[in-house]
């Protein structure tokens, strides 16, 4: 059930939203050298959301290719089973590239910024 943080996700123009739900991380934190602390769980949510995002768009399915930044508050560490809002805005499709931005924040505010995100399109 870790890996299932998926709960809701809405098409909008040019991108889409949802609801994701942030599990207990505790053993399963992504380290930077740069000192943030990425729950895995939550990243995966995040990928997962944006793959279906992309199917509803593109009609694509696509996998992660690549980040051009992100960002992560050190609050995204200490989440433990809340649901959280998930934002995506498509940048759009190079080839077989998908760009988009994503946002994931709680009532606090923002919690992780993954800018340029990269999915790359597999053939059909």
């Amino acid at each position: 059930p870790v890996f299932r943080g998926v709960v809701e996700v809405w098409r909008h123009e040019g991108g889409g939203s949802g609801i994701l739900r942030a599990l207990d991380p505790q053993d399963l934190l992504l380290s930077s050298k740069d000192g943030f602390h990425l729950p895995v769980p939550l990243l995966d949510a995040c990928l997962q959301a944006a793959g279906m995002l992309g199917r509803m768009h593109y009609d694509a399915t696509a996998l992660p290719a690549g980040f051009g930044e992100v960002r992560v508050t050190p609050r995204a560490a200490k989440l433990r089973q809340v649901d959280v809002q998930f934002s995506l805005r498509f940048r759009g499709r190079q080839g077989d590239v998908l760009h988009s931005d994503l946002w994931v924040a709680d009532e606090q505010g923002p919690l992780v910024q993954m800018l340029d995100y990269r999915a790359q399109v597999l053939p059909t």
